[in-house]
């Protein structure tokens, strides 16, 4: 059975690819299934696992189209400690600007 070539384009990430790659994201958050299970908030579980790269280091993401339509994305950063950090992903300034407090005992 002959099927029609599909046209594989690796090319790097456009800010218009941003929705499509968060849905991806979402849609295979979980080990490649979707994530809806166990994390309802789609907006956060995507700024948490792709909002860096895409928002911060877009430079260094590509995307994939098949049949020209966005079906999947590679991510990297020059700094993967900032990708993880909780001000760089909070859209903050500096580490400095996130401030955590202990819990306190009431008496």
């Amino acid at each position: 059975m002959n099927e029609p070539p599909v046209d594989v384009v690796v090319r790097p990430y456009a800010s218009g690819d941003r929705r499509q790659v968060r849905r991806i994201c979402y849609e295979t958050g979980y080990m490649g299934d979707p994530a809806d299970w166990l994390y309802r908030d789609t907006e956060s579980w995507t700024d948490m696992f792709c909002g860096y790269y895409t928002d911060r280091e877009p430079e260094s993401a590509f995307v994939v189209e098949i049949d020209g339509i966005v079906s999947g994305y590679l991510l990297g950063a020059i700094d993967a400690s900032a990708a993880w950090n909780p001000a760089a992903v909070a859209g903050l300034r500096s580490q400095s600007s996130v401030r955590l407090s202990a819990p306190r005992t009431c008496r």
